[in-house]
């Protein structure tokens, strides 16, 4: 079968992966999921957990994690192609094996026929690789946009989670610029920097299907991340518009190549009434971020990958 990297989001880990690994299972995709430094098993080898590093002191923590990942997925990748290539382990049931499935000698993943998957943060930095890629057929991401210090600095988790990367004493055109300096530092493995390169490739490499997706009104990682993703990699809106992107055109379907961004109602829409006013609001926005774990929105992005990615 053919595979998928999955980059899970900001906090998790890889374990996170029950919904994406599902929805590949039911359409006959493995998937393989990557850890990121500082979560997981790889937080105490690699400084802490990042969520504990957020801080101008240790800074370069969650740099270098933002960093490194385009890296390890590349390693994750060259094993599934080499050592992983002829992993076998399931085999059709039978009598001699009526508890379960065994080798068959028959390899269980086509290593050359590889995709890109992530969500939230993991859309960001996994679409820096799927980009650069030369060998990935193609990238789904999901409640994702580009540019780190920009989906930070908007979201609703700027000030319980990130504002300590500000000193306190810092004044408003102080704290501009160490926004600009961070964003320096972080431009090798932020993907609005190389999103464009899934439709307009380096030369040698070829063109590969783009689809990402979005909740409306998202507060997590604002629309506007997104936005500038549909502008850079030029992804037309798929069907009906939910938020307004300015210069982003709209389509009744992906484009031939496969290239789009699908716009899908957030989780929570028709809140009761106890939950009237600002906090009902704050909680639709918010659950715009979990689309991606509605079942009713998979067949989409299913779908796209049999149409685009692994067409045959």
């Amino acid at each position: 079968s053919p595979v998928a990297l999955y980059a899970h989001g900001l906090g998790a880990n890889k374990e996170s992966d029950g919904i994406v690994s599902t929805m590949n299972a039911e359409i006959g995709v493995a998937t393989f999921s990557i850890g990121f430094p500082n979560h997981g098993a790889r937080g105490d080898a690699h400084g802490g957990y990042v969520l504990a590093n957020v801080s101008t002191d240790k800074l370069g923590i969650p740099v270098g994690m933002i960093n490194q990942n385009a890296i390890d997925f590349a390693s994750a990748h060259r094993a599934l192609e080499t050592t992983l290539a002829d992993i076998d382990v399931v085999g059709e049931k039978s009598w001699r094996s009526w508890y379960g499935n065994k080798a068959d000698g028959v390899a269980d993943i086509d290593s050359t026929q590889v995709m890109m998957q992530g969500t939230s943060l993991g859309g960001v930095l996994g679409s820096t690789y799927g980009a650069v890629s030369p060998t990935i057929k193609g990238g789904v991401y999901h409640v994702t946009g580009v540019g780190v210090t920009s989906i930070l600095a908007n979201s609703i988790l700027w000030v319980p989670m990130f504002s300590n990367l500000v000193p306190s004493e810092a004044n408003g055109a102080e704290a501009i610029m160490l926004r600009g300096a961070i964003q320096q530092t972080l431009d090798h493995g932020d993907s609005i920097n190389y999103i464009d390169m899934f439709r307009h490739p380096q030369l040698g490499n070829e063109a590969r299907p783009l689809m990402l997706t979005n909740g409306a009104g998202d507060t997590i990682v604002p629309n506007s991340s997104s936005v500038a993703a549909a502008n850079l990699a030029d992804l037309p809106i798929v069907g009906e518009p939910l938020f307004d992107m300015p210069d982003v055109r709209v389509e009744s379907d992906f484009d031939e190549d496969g290239y789009g961004i699908r716009h899908y109602k957030p989780v929570v829409g028709t809140v009761p009434l106890i939950w009237e006013g600002e906090f009902a609001e704050e909680a639709s926005h918010a659950s715009a971020h979990l689309i991606f774990a509605r079942a009713s929105d998979r067949p989409d992005q299913q779908d796209f990958i049999k149409r685009f990615i692994f067409k045959d």
